[in-house]
């Protein structure tokens, strides 16, 4: 993937300062918080590839650092987190990961609610946000599936109206 990950891993966890984005009181605007978006992804890129070769104690300290220099308390759940839940999983810290997988799913069940809340005209203006949360609830499931098969009926059961509901807008 053209990575040098030993050099990714110096620059992000050691050298590059996060500029306060954990704490509470900082104000991320919309910039603020896709560019964010943009580090999450490269923490996920840098994870994978340090799993990928098997630097599996540089991958689990990598992606702890994520978690707590861009924290889900000051930017939001993404899609994202699906994927570093399942690093946490391939890294053997079972209960980082099925913690995770809670909170994301919690978010979205709060979010969908308040979405099917809405008559059909304003559902539809955020349909684009209905969809991100429907698309972790089924990341969820199907890591569930693979990882944790004894949350994956829970989730599944959960979710399954969410699903339905969101088919009859159409």
């Amino acid at each position: 993937n053209g990575i040098n990950s030993d050099i990714m891993f110096d620059n992000m966890v050691h050298k590059f300062r996060w500029g306060g984005i954990e704490n509470p009181k900082v104000y991320l605007d919309e910039n603020n918080l896709k560019s964010c978006s943009i580090f999450r992804s490269l923490f996920a890129e840098l994870v994978e590839t340090l799993i990928t070769e098997g630097k599996n104690d540089k991958a689990l300290e990598a992606l702890d650092y994520c978690m707590k220099v861009i924290p889900a308390k000051t930017v939001p759940m993404d899609y994202m987190f699906i994927s570093f839940a399942k690093d946490y999983y391939q890294l053997g810290q079972k209960a980082k990961a099925d913690k995770m997988v809670e909170e994301m799913a919690d978010n979205s069940i709060k979010n969908l609610d308040w979405y099917f809340q809405l008559n059909n005209q304003q559902a539809l203006s955020a349909y684009r946000d209905i969809y991100e949360n429907l698309a972790i609830c089924q990341g969820i499931v199907t890591m569930s599936q693979e990882y944790n098969k004894a949350n994956f009926d829970k989730y599944y059961q959960k979710f399954m109206p969410y699903f339905q509901k969101y088919n009859s807008m159409k």
